[in-house]
């Protein structure tokens, strides 16, 4: 039997808050996450929620709003909504943060404003979602998750990979604690001392740099005639 999903608006679904903090809350190291208009999530040692919830921005220059699902305690930036279901048993807050991504290049079109781009309560509320019932929202996100934790371990690795690469660059190339280099001289250079047999060049003594240019208007006139 095919699963019905019902066309709701959002306003309908849902509550909307805002913070109440300026950007300049962030300190370094913070104790909370504090959500921002910004794709990076920041810190605070202040919180005002402790819920689980959907937090989108409320305006961006290039209208992309980050959108993020999180549990806990944290605190939000005062043009940063706090989206929470108003029935678990209708919409849980993890299937709605996955309706909600298949927005974002909506709000993108539909946003308000022309140097910095704005999601307001009237654009928000009239968002129409298609809710399938509970039990295939529940089945869906944990296929989802599934896949997001996939890829956040990915990206974990891959973050370690490349610490990697530049510690072990640092370690051969600048501190020059190449295996075997016990065994090498060190040798005067403009630079300071270097390995014996090393030399110092110019980045454009061994490199080539090439730069794109505007496509000559002939040559694509008569291109356009051949065809």
């Amino acid at each position: 039997m095919k699963t019905k999903w019902t066309p709701v608006k959002l306003g309908d679904l849902v509550s909307f808050k805002t913070g109440k903090l300026n950007s300049n809350a962030a300190v370094p190291n913070g104790k909370y996450p504090f959500f921002t208009c910004s794709q990076e999530t920041l810190r605070t040692n202040s919180f005002s929620f402790d819920t689980e919830c959907v937090l989108l921005a409320g305006n961006n220059a290039n209208g992309i709003y980050p959108l993020k699902y999180y549990k806990g305690k944290f605190d939000v930036y005062q043009r940063t909504y706090i989206i929470k279901s108003l029935d678990e048993q209708k919409l849980t807050t993890k299937f709605l943060y996955y309706a909600l991504f298949l927005k974002l290049s909506e709000f993108r079109n539909i946003s308000t404003g022309a140097a910095t781009k704005f999601l307001t309560l009237t654009i928000l509320n009239n968002i129409m979602l298609e809710i399938p019932p509970f039990f295939p929202q529940e089945r869906i996100t944990e296929v989802l998750s599934a896949y997001e934790d996939l890829i956040e371990n990915c990206q974990r690795r891959i973050q370690i990979l490349e610490d990697m690469a530049r510690n072990l660059y640092r370690e051969w190339f600048v501190r020059f604690h190449f295996p075997g280099h016990e065994k090498i001289k060190m040798v005067n250079s403009p630079l300071g001392e270097i390995p014996e047999g090393w030399e110092v060049k110019t980045f454009t003594e061994i490199a080539d740099v090439l730069s794109g240019g505007t496509p000559k208007t002939v040559i694509t006139d008569l291109a356009i005639e051949k065809l």
